[in-house]
């Protein structure tokens, strides 16, 4: 979907990461994740057999890779 309206998304996208990147700072939006247990093995019962694995909005993760 995000590639089919990328002409719409290009011009507020790059707002966001240039006064980001100017700012030092990243919009709280593009912080929150979700994180989803996932089972690894044995008795599902035991919070100790699963594994946290966090979903970030696809976006947060462009600004992650452009300032690294």
């Amino acid at each position: 979907m995000v590639k089919d309206c990328i002409d719409e998304f290009s011009k507020p996208l790059c707002e966001i990461f240039n006064r980001s990147f100017m700012e030092g700072c990243v919009p709280v939006d593009l912080k929150i994740g979700k994180v989803i247990p996932v089972f690894k093995n044995e008795d599902r019962k035991l919070v100790s057999n699963y594994c946290p694995i966090s979903v970030l909005p696809a976006f947060s993760k462009i600004i992650s890779i452009t300032s690294a």
